[in-house]
């Protein structure tokens, strides 16, 4: 099959929920209950109430004091009939119908990472390549499950009983601590071997494939660095530092992580300069977040270009940046 490109996951969930057979896997680095009650009901809706029901979710009490996550373990478990897991690294965002059809992208089951929030009354468009499922892809999954805590009713109601003290204080400091007592907890219930620590080539084969869609149709992926634009980057003056951040797409290059969470990613291909694209409406900023990650920024020696910055979900990713 040649890849599909899907711009609102939305759509894909609609597209792909209704030919459930067997099972639903879903893996996400953020989720609100929102997102998670309209998989639940597009289910529902499709009589597919029956099917294997299974989330993967990061757990960090600190997503939920912050507002980026919510979720209702317990009710998810007792009343909805979904397997729960949690996992304390997880960054990959996956959606997986029947061990065939998979999407891959940036898009978090929340709100706005599946197309049901707008902003400015434009919708948010976060979506995700709809790929065949291949045996590297389904030794991942398995390795994620592996390394992930099963949520039984008693665990679930601790979960709970954390999520609502963490959404009562005010303080980041109160959080911070709550997060620590939990954080115990939750250590005390993995291996001692390192949450996540896959095969590197299972990784491989699923960025590989991600590499053949870029490659395949490089305009759904990429956009151009004008010639305006390319003088701001410095990248002459800080070749070495560009030479380790660019990827190189005319080497197979790819990597599925960003090197740094608020910066779009930089591409070579055929001897020009890419970035990912993100399409996405214009969004207001609040003066005073820019001006934190500004600073974060100073700390990692890079400048970020201000006007550049765009919403990608909950998290801002500044276009244009350089080294200092």
């Amino acid at each position: 099959m040649q890849n599909e490109f899907i711009s609102v996951l939305k759509d894909g969930l609609e597209k792909y929920i209704p030919t459930l057979k067997r099972k639903i896997l879903i893996v996400s680095a953020y989720v609100t209950y929102d997102a998670f009650m309209f998989v639940n009901d597009l289910l529902s809706q499709n009589c597919k109430q029956e099917v294997e029901k299974i989330i993967v979710l990061n757990f960090d009490l600190m997503d939920f004091f912050r507002g980026a996550s919510y979720f209702k373990f317990k009710e998810s478990i007792v009343k909805y009939s979904w397997k729960v897991y949690v996992n304390l690294k997880i960054h990959a965002k996956i959606y997986c119908f029947d061990d065939e059809k998979a999407i891959i992208g940036s898009a978090n089951l929340t709100g706005s990472g599946i197309g049901l929030t707008t902003r400015q009354g434009k919708s948010i468009k976060e979506g995700g390549t709809v790929c065949d499922v291949n045996q590297g892809l389904l030794l991942y999954m398995q390795e994620v499950l592996k390394e992930s805590i099963a949520v039984d009713e008693n665990l679930a109601d601790l979960l709970d009983g954390y999520v609502e003290k963490v959404l009562k204080v005010e303080k980041e400091s109160e959080a911070e601590k709550l997060w620590e007592e939990l954080s115990r907890l939750l250590r005390e219930k993995t291996s001692e071997n390192p949450l996540l620590n896959y095969k590197v080539g299972v990784i491989k084969k699923l960025e590989k494939k991600i590499l053949s869609a870029i490659k395949e149709n490089p305009n759904k992926f990429l956009e151009e660095v004008t010639k305006v634009e390319l003088p701001i980057y410095y990248i002459e003056k800080n070749k070495k530092w560009y030479d380790n951040y660019i990827i190189d797409l005319d080497m197979n290059e790819f990597i599925l992580e960003r090197k740094y969470e608020n910066l779009a990613k930089l591409y070579k291909l055929n001897g020009k300069l890419y970035r990912e694209k993100i399409d996405v409406p214009e969004v207001e900023i609040s003066p005073e977040k820019l001006r934190q990650l500004k600073e974060k920024y100073k700390g990692y020696k890079i400048d970020v270009v201000e006007d550049s910055a765009v919403m990608l979900g909950e998290k801002v990713i500044f276009k244009i940046f350089y080294p200092i």
